[in-house]
C-alpha cells in the first residue's frame, strides 16, 4: 500500500533510476494509484523508509498507455499494465525487485486477471525474461517510450 507520506520517497527514487527518461509527474503517479490502489504498492526498510516502488493498472486495446498519460476512469480491463518498478540503487541485487514482482502477481492472480504487459526499458529485458515475461507483438509500445522499449507481457 502506498501512504501519502510515500511520495516523496518514490520520487526521489525515479528520479535516481530514470536518468534517460522523462520523469513522470506526481499527479500522473497519484492517477495510477487512484485507478487501482490493490496493485500499486513500496517495500520499506526497517525504519518504514520506500526502497522500491510498483505502479501497475488494468488496461485494454492493442498499446501500452504514454508516458505521462493520466489514468482516470478505466472502462475496460483486459488485462494488467505493469507500468514502473523501480528500485533504490542502494538496494540494487538484493532481490527486491523480484519480490515485488512476485506480489504484483499473486495480487493479479487474486484479482482474475490473466495477463500482465509492461514496457522493458534500460536494458532491463533480461531481468524481465528471468520472470516469465516474454516479448511480444500483439501489443504495441507508444512513441513517448525510448526507441529501444520492448512491449512484454506474462500469462499467469
Amino acid at each position: 500500500m502506498i501512504e501519502e507520506e510515500d511520495w516523496v520517497y518514490i520520487l526521489e527514487i525515479q528520479k535516481k533510476c530514470y536518468g534517460s527518461i522523462q520523469n513522470e509527474s506526481l499527479r500522473v503517479f497519484k492517477s495510477k494509484q487512484n485507478a487501482s490502489p490493490n496493485t500499486c504498492f513500496v517495500c520499506r526498510d526497517s525504519n518504514r523508509v520506500p526502497i522500491s516502488y510498483l505502479l501497475s493498472h488494468p488496461w485494454y486495446g492493442n498499446h501500452v498507455p504514454s508516458l505521462g498519460m493520466e489514468i482516470n476512469t478505466i472502462e475496460s480491463k483486459e488485462w494488467l499494465y505493469l507500468h514502473d518498478l523501480a528500485v533504490s540503487k542502494d538496494y540494487a541485487g538484493k532481490n527486491v525487485g523480484t519480490k515485488m514482482v512476485n506480489h504484483l502477481s499473486a495480487v493479479a492472480k487474486n484479482l482474475s486477471y490473466n495477463e500482465i504487459y509492461l514496457t522493458s526499458v534500460q536494458g532491463s529485458e533480461p531481468f524481465w525474461l528471468s520472470k516469465g515475461y516474454h516479448r511480444t507483438n500483439i501489443i504495441t509500445a507508444c512513441s513517448s517510450y525510448q526507441t529501444t522499449a520492448v512491449v512484454m507481457r506474462r500469462s499467469l
